[in-house]
């Protein structure tokens, strides 16, 4: 990932390419006035806020991040926008800057330039200090991504399983015991000529002697809708 430096000052990037304000708020001084929450009480920068989560509904404009790297990181738009807000002056260095960044891959300020050709390894120790990081973040959240997957992959297959009664429920229908019998037994038959075994899940039940928790079986809503077809027959 490129490196934006704005003043120079790097600013951090989380593994989404969001910025961190707080850095740039460094960068502009530290102003007590121009701390990112600051700005972010402005209905302005709220409503901007808004318009990006609706013009891209997948990546979060805004993002808290707690911890050694933590702060709040922004998409680009909210950048230029957070440095218009502290000065013109600041939002022409900021445009400048991400103008070197696009077309040099690397964003150093013109007061620095003596600094990174004087000592150009201790400058690009710092760029990959900085890189390694944004990689062990990414790869931390991606690992992070890959496991609520498979745990959402699991939950929506639970939620989607049906005892014969919350079957009924759904539909809006009376059954008699006789025929939830028979439903639940055509079901677990055609799970079985699938070459499946009916699903069992937990369910509190009320009884004469209070609430007891019993395991159940469960199906599929399309298994029961073709069940009941075929009983129909």
């Amino acid at each position: 990932m490129s490196n934006l430096i704005v003043c120079d000052v790097a600013i951090k990037q989380d593994a989404e390419g969001r910025y961190c304000l707080n850095d740039l708020h460094k960068a502009a001084g530290a102003n007590p006035n121009h701390k990112p929450a600051e700005w972010l009480r402005y209905s302005i920068a709220k409503d901007l806020i808004d318009e990006l989560k609706v013009g891209n509904p997948t990546l979060s404009p805004i993002k808290a991040v707690t911890g050694r790297t933590g702060g709040t990181y922004v998409v680009k738009e909210l950048v230029y926008a957070y440095a218009m807000w502290i000065s013109p002056k600041f939002n022409l260095e900021v445009i400048r800057s991400y103008d070197r960044l696009a077309t040099e891959g690397v964003a150093v300020h013109y007061k620095a330039v003596e600094d990174v050709l004087d000592d150009p390894l201790s400058y690009m120790e710092k760029v990959i200090a900085q890189a390694k990081q944004l990689k062990a973040e990414r790869d931390r959240l991606s690992a992070e991504n890959a496991v609520m997957s498979v745990q959402n992959a699991v939950m929506h297959a639970e939620l989607n399983l049906l005892t014969v009664d919350e079957y009924r429920a759904l539909t809006h229908r009376y059954f008699n015991h006789s025929y939830k019998i028979r439903l639940g037994q055509a079901a677990a038959k055609l799970m079985r000529a699938q070459g499946q075994q009916p699903a069992q899940q937990k369910r509190t039940v009320h009884t004469r002697n209070g609430e007891q928790e019993v395991r159940v079986n469960v199906y599929t809503r399309a298994v029961l809708e073709q069940a009941e077809r075929e009983l129909a027959v």
